[in-house]
């Protein structure tokens, strides 16, 4: 006979309040407004093979997810995660401009800029070299 479901007051390690890590649906889940807000409590707290796992699935979209009104609160929450580091500076690279100049897309970048080694940091902010009033003048730009 099969164990009962968990029904303790805490999910137990890699569920959601609604069941398991939604493996193979979390760009469609991160742009859910629950989705999105489960995802952002869970992945911090995946093991490091889980969230390779995460990363892995999530890099091929993490420039849209940043530019999605429920997604990029998911992708600001990966920032300070050092193991989505080089999948987010490569999500970036070439459009730090224009991420700088989109409502979501700005504070994904502060708070990547933010949580980035200097170098990283850097070089993603060379990217403005020419731009800097193109960003300034957006609504949107720094």
């Amino acid at each position: 006979q099969q164990p009962p479901p968990h029904r303790g007051t805490s999910s137990p390690p890699g569920a959601t309040a609604g069941g398991k890590v939604p493996w193979g649906s979390l760009v469609a889940t991160a742009m859910d407004p629950k989705g999105s807000r489960e995802l952002q409590q869970l992945l911090p707290k995946l093991s490091k093979g889980q969230l390779a796992r995460a990363r892995d699935e999530l890099a091929p979209h993490m420039h849209a997810l940043s530019r999605h009104t429920f997604g990029n609160y998911l992708v600001s929450k990966l920032a300070p995660l050092a193991p989505m580091h080089a999948a987010l500076a490569a999500a970036f690279r070439g459009r730090v401009v224009e991420l700088l100049c989109h409502a979501q897309g700005s504070r994904v970048v502060q708070a990547y800029l933010a949580a980035a080694a200097p170098a990283e940091a850097e070089s993603l902010v060379s990217e403005l070299d020419g731009h800097v009033v193109e960003c300034a003048l957006d609504t949107h730009g720094p």
